[in-house]
């Protein structure tokens, strides 16, 4: 995979942008290249169309040309105790830029747990995040996106939609790609500074289904509970019918 080589490499801010024709996945492609020092911090790498992209739990993501298939790739100075609550940045990130190409338009955005933004309650975007060190001992992580521009796929387990779909204008995916970036580096600089705390805020003020009854399936049993909080791990906080508190660190929820 890493032989690939890309048709158009620019720069903006202090990223550089790989773009691609066709990857199997992106995510992969950078893991990779990372871990063999070929590409570094704030690398971010594009592709036209996946033919093996992958979502939470390794179930296929629809990859259609058209759409925007991107991931960032983050070597932190300082090791970041858990990674994964960079999926909050992200969609946090994501939904602000979706809500400055939608201003003229009565939309509603929302982060729905775990790495998923809806517009008007359809998925509209996700994020799967990997993580590895490398032989040097750098923390290498890998945030991949998927933003369905013109098309979505039409048996995901979610409803889905797409910007087309719901009116959202854009002149070009560097367009959203540029917007994402601005505010990634923002959100980004908050959670290295403050922490979690400030984030997980922000990501609840635009909750799928907070303080509401959710659906979620545990041990291949669905439940029905209430969705309360996150803690600072990022996990679930429920209230069941009985007025008990679980926590959540995985699965989906409806």
């Amino acid at each position: 995979m890493s032989q690939l080589t890309a048709n158009n490499i620019w720069t903006y801010s202090n990223f550089t942008i790989s773009e691609y024709e066709e990857l199997t996945s992106t995510n992969d492609l950078s893991l990779e290249l990372a871990k063999k020092y070929q590409i570094g911090n704030n690398n971010i790498i594009i592709a036209k169309k996946q033919t093996s992209g992958h979502g939470r739990y390794g179930r296929s993501w629809e990859s259609k040309s058209g759409n925007l298939f991107f991931s960032l790739t983050l070597i932190p100075k300082k090791q970041i105790k858990n990674p994964a609550l960079l999926s909050f940045v992200s969609a946090i990130s994501l939904s602000r830029s979706i809500n400055d190409l939608s201003l003229n338009n009565n939309i509603n955005i929302l982060h729905k747990w775990p790495n998923d933004v809806l517009v008007n309650n359809k998925k509209i975007a996700g994020i799967l995040l990997k993580s590895d060190i490398s032989s040097q001992k750098d923390q290498i992580i890998v945030i991949g996106i998927g933003i369905n521009l013109n098309s979505n796929p039409k048996n995901s387990s979610f409803i889905s939609t797409n910007l087309f779909q719901e009116n959202i204008e854009y002149n070009n995916y560097k367009e959203i790609l540029i917007k994402f970036l601005d505010h990634f580096s923002k959100f980004y600089d908050k959670f290295n500074n403050f922490g979690f705390k400030p984030i997980r805020n922000l990501w609840l003020q635009n909750s799928f289904k907070l303080n509401k009854k959710i659906s979620i399936n545990l041990m291949s049993k669905k439940e029905t509970a209430i969705f309360k909080n996150l803690n600072n791990s990022g996990n679930l906080i429920l209230e069941d019918d009985n007025g008990n508190i679980k926590e959540i660190s995985c699965d989906e929820i409806f």
